[in-house]
Formats: structure tokens, sequence, C-alpha cells
């Protein structure tokens, strides 16, 4: 099926609310009332859905338990996904110790830096070990690791990821601001967070620049 990035990106944002809403204690839901939530408009969530052939009742919504088991299907979250992590550094210990990522079915199973780095470090955190770059290869390929971060913060990260490729991994989540190459064979999603700062920055002052005109 082909299916966009962005609509993808909504059915993660669809299924966050889900879970506020059910923990507010709501069983159903309207699509009127999820696109409130998320700034969208009603058509276009029942757009997305149907997509999936997500199938809505006109004066009862949705099933907020049916939708989430039809969510996990879709996002492939009916089993844990267990990810490893490029770059010991603090973004990337940073994301070891994010709760939502266990919360939403993620394991990181190891960070991985470069060995002249390594001695320096602790031999894991948060129960999560920290290994040399030289030991990835070997442990992805007996995890069966298919996802990875790249969260390094110098130009090692393209060889870190190289070897990440080999090994077998053929997803990517490129945090770092640099240009990183991946074969066809992979899919790669890329967040520069400075870049993204830089943006906010601009069409902000932007907007108080004409309010004030």
């Amino acid at each position: 099926m082909d299916v966009s990035k962005r609509v993808i990106a909504r059915f993660c944002r669809y299924r966050n609310a889900l879970m506020r809403f059910r923990q507010y204690g709501m069983k159903a839901i309207f699509s009127e009332e999820l696109a409130q939530a998320l700034g969208l408009t009603s058509a276009q969530v029942r757009k997305d859905f149907s997509i999936f052939k997500i199938p809505g009742k006109k004066k009862a919504g949705y099933r907020i338990d049916q939708l989430m088991k039809q969510f996990d299907r879709i996002l492939d979250k009916t089993h844990v996904q267990h990810v490893v992590i490029l770059g010991a550094g603090p973004m990337g210990l940073a994301l070891v110790k994010d709760p939502f990522l266990a919360d939403r079915g993620i394991n990181v199973s190891a960070i991985f830096e470069e060995e002249k780095k390594t001695p320096g470090l602790p031999a894991q955190i948060e129960g999560i070990p920290i290994l040399p770059i030289s030991k990835l290869v070997a442990f992805v390929r007996s995890e069966c690791i298919r996802y990875c971060v790249v969260a390094a913060t110098d130009n090692s990260a393209q060889r870190m990821l190289d070897e990440a490729i080999i090994s077998g991994v053929r997803g990517v989540l490129n945090l770092t601001p640099f240009e990183l190459k991946v074969p066809k064979s992979c899919t790669m999603n890329s967040v520069n967070l400075v870049a993204e700062i830089e943006n906010l920055v601009f069409f902000t002052q932007n907007k108080i620049k004409t309010a004030v005109k």
C-alpha cells in the first residue's frame, strides 16, 4: 500500500490523542472531536481512516479500544520494536531515559560509540549496555535489529551508520545535523533540531512583526 509519510505521522498523532482520551474515561469518539484535538478537519480524519478502511458509525462515532487495536496493527505495534542508538552523547543518553519509548512499544537494545570514546563511559545506563562500535555488526545480526537512531555529535555519524546498514538495519532515524546517506533499501527520517528551532524563531518573529504592523 502506497501511504505517504504525512498520513502515517497523523496516525501517530491520532494514536497519542486516543491514549489521552481513553485515560479520561472516554469509550467512543467522533471524527470532529479527534480533529479538534489535533487542529485538523473532520474531513481529513475520515479521509485518513478510509485509506485503511476504518469504519465509523454516524451516531456512535468510533470505539476507542477498537481504533487503538487497528492503529497498533497499522503502525506495527503488535510486538516490541527493538532499536540501537548510534552515539552516546547527550542526545543519545537522553533517549534512553525517555519513558515514552517503552510506553510506545519501543525498546532500546544497546548504545554504540567509537572505541576511543568508550573508556570514559559507563558500561551501561538504565540497564542498557554501552558498547564499542566494533561490536555493532555481531550484536545487530544476533538480535535481528532492523532500526537505529543516529545521535552522534560529530562526523562519526556516517561511519557508524554504514556499519549498522551492513549489519542489517533498514530503518534509520537521523537526529544529527548531518546529511547522511543510505542505500535505496533503507528508509531514513531526519529531524534536525537546530533547523527546527531556527524555523520556529523565524516564523514566530514574522508573526510578531506582522501583528505590530
